[in-house]
């Protein structure tokens, strides 16, 4: 995540505030700044707040996929079933 991106996701006033928070996390173990060289076409360097244990792969066991016919908080009655009775 870019520090752009960290400002506009916490609404935050300027680039350095984002930076701050930013490193504050880096300075606690959540993560790190990677930098990525400007790119053969030109442009300029970039560095990005990497989070730590965070992998663009998915990895759960298909097994635990949860069944979304079956919620985990049970079964919810239709708001269509509620009488209408009552209504102006």
């Amino acid at each position: 995540m870019s520090v752009r991106d960290w400002q506009r996701l916490r609404s935050l006033k300027t680039s350095a505030d984002a930076e701050a928070e930013l490193r504050e996390l880096v300075e606690a173990g959540h993560g790190s700044f990677h930098e990525s060289p400007p790119k053969p076409t030109g442009g300029r360097p970039s560095r990005r707040f990497i989070l730590q244990g965070s992998d663009s792969s998915d990895e759960t066991p298909s097994g635990d996929t949860p069944d979304p016919a079956s919620p985990p908080w049970g079964r919810v009655s239709s708001v269509s079933s509620v009488s209408d009775a009552d209504a102006p």
